[in-house]
């Protein structure tokens, strides 16, 4: 009678343990996500910047 228990704390673990693979692969692909914008924010800041100096200095 024992045998069925452990079983079902085994499957148990085993679905917990999916639950974090899916969760931290969530998270991975949500800072992905963050981590490039950020990086298209920043270069378009330093475009815009240097088109700025450009235009201010050829005036």
């Amino acid at each position: 009678m024992g045998k069925p228990k452990q079983n079902q704390v085994e499957s148990h673990s085993e679905d917990a343990k999916e639950d974090m693979l899916l969760a931290v692969e969530q998270i991975s692909a949500f800072s992905i996500i963050i981590i490039n914008s950020m990086r298209i924010n920043i270069s378009f800041f330093f475009c815009w910047r240097d088109f700025k100096h450009l235009t201010s200095s050829a005036s």
